[in-house]
C-alpha cells in the first residue's frame, strides 16, 4: 500500500476554488447527483471492505471482526435497501443508504411557528446547502467518522477530506478510491501533517464553510479558535472523562460485562468507552469479583492471546500517553498491565485503589486500562465528577 501524499499549502486554494466553482454553478445541489453520489459512496465502502480491514490492521493493529462490525458491517446489498431502518445507520454504508431512502423527504420545505400576524407570509423553512464542507476524521475510527460526509453529500454540498495523518495506509486508500467512485467536483482528499497546528490561519481563511471536526480536546480547541477568527461554523465531537456508576441494585455480572468489553472495545479508544468505574466501598468486593471472573472469560488462559482481539495503540504521542499514564498509577493492577514498547500494545488491564488525584484520573485515558474508584457514597462522586 502506497503512502499517503501531502498536499502542499499552494494547492489548497485551488482544491477549494475548484469545489466552490462547482457548488456555485448548482451541480452538487441536484437531487439526482446527491442520490447518485451517496450510492457510490456506500459502493466504495461495500467494494473495499477486505483492503480497509487491511489497512485498519496495518495502522493500529485492529482485529478483523472489530474493523467489520463497528465500521463496515453493514454492506448491505441494493435488494435490503426497501427493509432499511434508521437504527442500522451505523457505518458509513448504513449511513449512505439511510440518506439515500429518506432524502426526498429531508429536503421538502417544513412549517414553521409564527405569530398570527405574520400567517399571511405563509412562512416555511427551506433547506439550502451552505457551500464547500471540510470533514477532518479522528484516527481511532477513520471511517466510522466519515459519516459526516454523508450529511454534506446529501446536503448538497461538496467536500473537503482531511483524514488522520496517524493512519498512512488507510489514508493512502481514501485517496486511492476517492476518485474512482465519486465526481471529482464533489469531492476532494487533503492532507498535511501539520496543517491544523502551524497553518491553521490558512487553512480557515479559505472561507471553508461547514467545518465538521471529531477528535481531541486539545485539537478541537486549535480549530474553533482558528474557526472563530472568520464566524466559520463548526460541529465539534470531543473527548472527555466517562464515568460509569455501578448502583447497588446492579446485577454484578451483567455490569461487569458490559463494563468491561466497552471499556476494551477498540483497545479502549472510544469516545463513549467507560473511563472509570464508580462503586460504592460496601459493593466493592461484590463487583471486583465479577469483573475478574468476566476478564479471565475474556482475556485468560484458553481465549487465546488478548493482543490478537484488541486493537493497538498508535506509535508516538498516544502509546507513550497512555503507558505513562499507566506508570504513573499509584493504585494496584489486578489484571492485566502489560507493555509491549516494540508492537505499541498495552494489555488489557484493570487498577483498583485508585483516588480522585490519580494519574489516571488527570486526563481522558483512551487506552484499555480500566480504574476503580471506590466510594463511601455517590454524593462525593457526583460532586467530583462535575468539578472535572
Amino acid at each position: 500500500m502506497a503512502s499517503p501524499k501531502y498536499t502542499s499549502l499552494e494547492e489548497i486554494d485551488k482544491i477549494y476554488t475548484t469545489l466552490n466553482e462547482s457548488f456555485r454553478s448548482g451541480k452538487t445541489k441536484s437531487i439526482e447527483f446527491r442520490k447518485d453520489q451517496l450510492l457510490k459512496f456506500a459502493y466504495m465502502f461495500s467494494d473495499n471492505i477486505n483492503n480497509f480491514v487491511e489497512t485498519l490492521k496495518q495502522d493500529i493493529g485492529r482485529p478483523s471482526l472489530e474493523a467489520l462490525l463497528y465500521v463496515l458491517v453493514f454492506h448491505l446489498r441494493p435488494s435490503v435497501l426497501n427493509d432499511f431502518r434508521s437504527s442500522d445507520a451505523q457505518t458509513p454504508i448504513g449511513e449512505a443508504l439511510w440518506a439515500y431512502q429518506n432524502l426526498d423527504t429531508w429536503i421538502q420545505p417544513e412549517p414553521v411557528e409564527h405569530l398570527p400576524t405574520e400567517a399571511i407570509f405563509n412562512p416555511v423553512m427551506q433547506k439550502m446547502p451552505k457551500g464547500v464542507s471540510l470533514v477532518i476524521t479522528a484516527y481511532n475510527y477513520p471511517l466510522h467518522t466519515l459519516r459526516g460526509m454523508v450529511g454534506a453529500i446529501a446536503a448538497g454540498c461538496p467536500v473537503v477530506l482531511k483524514p488522520s495523518d496517524l493512519l498512512p495506509a488507510t489514508s493512502a486508500l481514501l485517496a486511492e478510491v476517492f476518485p474512482k467512485y465519486l465526481d471529482e467536483l464533489l469531492t476532494k482528499r487533503w492532507g498535511h501533517r501539520k496543517l491544523l497546528i502551524i497553518h491553521r490561519k490558512r487553512v480557515f481563511l479559505t472561507k471553508v464553510l461547514p467545518v465538521m471536526f471529531v477528535g481531541s480536546n486539545k485539537v478541537g480547541t486549535i480549530v474553533a479558535t482558528a474557526a472563530g477568527k472568520t464566524l466559520t461554523p463548526i460541529t465539534l465531537e470531543l473527548g472527555g472523562k466517562n464515568p460509569c456508576f455501578v448502583h447497588s441494585s446492579a446485577d454484578m455480572n451483567a455490569a461487569a460485562k458490559r463494563i468491561l468489553w466497552g471499556s476494551m472495545f477498540n483497545g479502549g479508544q472510544t469516545c463513549l468507552s467507560p473511563d472509570f468505574v464508580v462503586v460504592l466501598e460496601k459493593d466493592k468486593e461484590f463487583f471486583m469479583t465479577a469483573l475478574l471472573k468476566t476478564y479471565d472469560e475474556f482475556y485468560g488462559p484458553g481465549t487465546g492471546n488478548p493482543r490478537n482481539s484488541i486493537s493497538h495503540l498508535k506509535p508516538g504521542r498516544t502509546f507513550e500517553r497512555v503507558s505513562n499514564l499507566l506508570r504513573r498509577t499509584k493504585g494496584t493492577i489486578v489484571a492485566g498491565g502489560e507493555i509491549d514498547i516494540k508492537e505499541k500494545y498495552i494489555a488489557p488491564t484493570i487498577v483498583t485503589g485508585v483516588n480522585w488525584e490519580d494519574s489516571l484520573m488527570e486526563e481522558e485515558i483512551f487506552g484499555p486500562i480500566l480504574p476503580i474508584v471506590a466510594v463511601p457514597n455517590y454524593e462525593i462522586a457526583i460532586e467530583k465528577i462535575q468539578q472535572m
